[in-house]
């Protein structure tokens, strides 16, 4: 039936039937949501749960309540409103349709409507840069799922809620939410939300200086972005990866520049040819050179003592040189 048929079976309230009239105004409603035009189709579903409320005990076929059925439609078409003035930046209207939303999903008393839309005006608040305001949803929305046992919910939560205390400047508290997302998805076989926590984990990390925790749990990411064959995510949890890497090896590259000693310098020089990281091993003490001590003065070799005969030997010759050697008179003399 077209709309304008509905509004016509509507405006006749054949013999004052409001029951008629409450599903005539529902199936109005369905019928402007289909086609797009969600402000009128909310008009009409806000009609269909005022005739409810008054008569809470009408059922449809299923059994369910009526009432519990236009909270059920007022609930979805005011988060579809709200979402639209999002994407167009009107976050003042955004934040105002997701509160209504929130209002009928609580009173529709269906703890998992009433956990998703408190997890979405968390999401909102937060955005809206009021983290409090978002953190007592999002914590709501936290106790509900461990209620229900939702592992995959608790893991939006803690995510969620690590984001606001984060944005709160409380990294503790962020870094706590955050590994107890690890932990839940991890316990859960939840691949991809296990990688997306490691991935946070390795980023708050990396944003602390801690590069080797951020490492570890980047190279986490990694390994599983892989398994899962998820191409976006191995490219980017690859470059995370070799950026806390790098940043890791700087420190200790520049420990060693800084020390300037010969082993600290020959293990530079062999970080550039192979790339390999040995600056996590213990820098070896250099080598001090101990100075050549001088050499003892030597005492000069004494002259070898010459025989007494050879030096007489000697003397007689160097007076026949001179002809200055006498010899005995003759007798003729």
């Amino acid at each position: 039936m077209s709309c304008r048929g509905l509004r016509c079976s509507v405006s006749l309230n054949i013999k004052g039937n409001k029951k008629f009239q409450a599903e005539a105004h529902c199936n109005m409603g369905l019928a402007l949501e289909e086609s797009a035009d969600f402000v009128s189709s909310a008009e009409q579903f806000e009609n269909f749960y005022q005739l409810v409320s008054e008569n809470k005990s009408w059922t449809d076929e299923d059994g369910k309540t009526l009432h519990f059925g236009a909270c059920s439609h007022l609930t979805r078409v005011y988060t579809t409103i709200g979402n639209k003035l999002e994407a167009n930046g009107n976050m003042e209207e955004t934040l105002s349709y997701l509160v209504k939303a929130y209002n009928m999903a609580k009173e529709s008393e269906d703890s998992k409507q009433e956990g998703e839309a408190s997890y979405r005006l968390g999401l909102a608040y937060g955005k809206a840069k009021d983290a409090e305001t978002a953190l007592l949803h999002l914590n709501s929305y936290l106790e509900l799922c461990k209620a229900n046992e939702d592992d995959a919910g608790i893991g939006l939560a803690c995510e969620a809620i690590a984001k606001a205390y984060e944005s709160k400047g409380k990294i503790d508290e962020s870094i706590k939410y955050l590994e107890m997302f690890c932990e839940v998805a991890e316990r859960s076989k939840q691949e991809g939300a296990y990688s997306k926590a490691c991935s946070d984990l390795g980023a708050i990390f990396n944003s602390l200086g801690n590069y080797e925790k951020a490492a570890e749990y980047f190279s986490k990411a990694y390994n599983i972005s892989r398994a899962l064959n998820d191409s976006v995510s191995i490219q980017s949890s690859r470059v995370q990866y070799g950026v806390s890497v790098a940043h890791s090896m700087m420190l200790n590259v520049v420990s060693h520049i800084n020390m300037a000693s010969r082993p600290c310098m020959e293990r530079l020089v062999d970080w550039k040819s192979s790339r390999a990281d040995e600056f996590t091993k213990p820098v070896p003490e250099p080598v001090i050179e101990q100075p050549t001590p001088a050499p003892e003065p030597q005492q000069p070799t004494p002259a070898p003592e010459v025989p007494q005969a050879v030096v007489e030997e000697q003397s007689e010759g160097v007076q026949e040189e001179d002809g200055t050697a006498t010899t005995e008179p003759t007798e003729e003399q």
